[in-house]
């Protein structure tokens, strides 16, 4: 639950001064391989020039999906959310702007821990629509209860590179951030919350601050299976859990939208 300057805000969001830098820990630059991720942002400051960030995917032309605790962070800000879908969004030029909505199960902390949220799923709806060759594509009910459905994932996002053992996020920020990436991974168990998350494998690449909202994708996408939550560490050097888009609540609200 993070943003730079020491704000405490949410999980995987981020607030930072523009920089150099790339995005998901060890990941691969992104290109035009999916372009329905983009990153929704909202400038803080205006004279220092720091934003508020999360990633997200474009599943309809109007519709946004991303994580509850980037919404309900940025809905209290006084300047435009804005969103973007260019694989390099470092100059944080918008393509779209929009309203924010939270899911109404969200809950913060309800999970059983701190930055275990409950219903973490929010929608921006765009003020005017975005054009795309292709969307994400919402999971069918229950795609996760079967966990063959999904036993190679591709996580996409726009958050810090740097994460490494021994670098907390404010010693990793500012900077860095901004480029779509993507990696691959596999889901295992989460045990005692694998109703409300899935939880990735720890690997060679990880989720980090900014990629709050970023999808977890069947194989190589389109279809999202879940959002990204949290992670268990400061150096994003562990696990990452997502929250399930598969349950029929969550896909009839965001479908109310579309």
């Amino acid at each position: 639950m993070l943003r730079t300057r020491i704000i405490v805000l949410a999980s995987l969001v981020i607030a930072f001064t523009p920089g150099t830098g790339h995005a998901i820990v060890k990941g691969n630059a992104d290109g035009n391989r999916h372009p329905y991720v983009g990153m929704v942002f909202q400038q803080d400051d205006e004279a220092t020039g720091s934003y508020g960030a999360c990633s997200g995917t474009l599943v309809a032309p109007r519709v946004f999906v991303t994580a509850a605790h980037c919404t309900e962070g940025l809905a209290g800000g006084t300047q435009p959310i804005e969103v973007t879908f260019a694989p390099d969004g470092r100059d944080f030029v918008a393509q779209a702007t929009g309203t924010a909505h939270t899911y109404p199960g969200f809950c913060e902390g309800c999970g059983g821990a701190w930055g275990r949220n409950l219903g973490d799923i929010g929608v921006i709806v765009l003020d005017q629509p975005i054009r795309l060759g292709q969307y994400g594509v919402l999971p069918a009910a229950g795609t996760l209860d079967d966990p063959a459905a999904a036993s190679t994932v591709t996580h996409v996002g726009y958050g810090v590179a740097s994460g490494a053992a021994g670098c907390a996020f404010y010693r990793c920020l500012p900077g860095d951030f901004g480029v779509r990436m993507h990696a691959t991974s596999q889901l295992v168990s989460a045990g005692s919350l694998s109703q409300t998350y899935v939880k990735t494998a720890k690997g060679p690449s990880g989720m980090c601050f900014g990629d709050s909202g970023s999808p977890v994708l069947a194989g190589d996408g389109p279809t999202v299976l879940a959002v990204h939550a949290y992670v268990t560490d400061w150096s994003c050097a562990g696990v990452a859990y997502a929250t399930r888009l598969d349950e029929p609540a969550v896909l009839s609200w965001i479908r109310r939208w579309m």
